[in-house]
């Protein structure tokens, strides 16, 4: 019969105790998936069309907005413990933001802006 160690068991929980304060959530052990939080991002993107539909020149500004929901995203998975979900969304903004630059950059060559 293996020896139960609650020493070595309640040691290696303490730092994690101490770390995060009482009611705090404590980190999973993944931390979240980076893939999944760059589909989170592109998702919220997605869902950000219907402000377009109802506001049109809300397009002009899709940094300004995707800043809105992206950023409080961000700090949610981070206070939860999903340093990889944090991190997938913010790849997700950063593509998404580099796509939106490329589009105007294209459009001013075009237009001589």
């Amino acid at each position: 019969m293996p020896e139960d160690n609650h020493e070595e068991n309640s040691y290696r929980a303490a730092p994690r105790d101490l770390a995060f304060g009482a009611g705090e959530n404590v980190p999973h052990e993944g931390g979240g998936s980076v893939a999944l939080g760059v589909l989170l991002a592109l998702a919220l993107q997605f869902a950000q069309l219907f402000v377009f539909l109802v506001y049109p020149p809300a397009v002009l500004l899709i940094g300004v907005t995707q800043l809105v929901y992206t950023i409080p995203a961000i700090l949610i998975a981070r206070r939860k413990g999903r340093p990889k979900l944090s991190l997938g969304l913010i790849i997700g903004a950063v593509a998404v933001f580099l796509l939106n630059a490329t589009c105007w950059g294209y459009v001013g060559l075009q237009f001589h802006l």
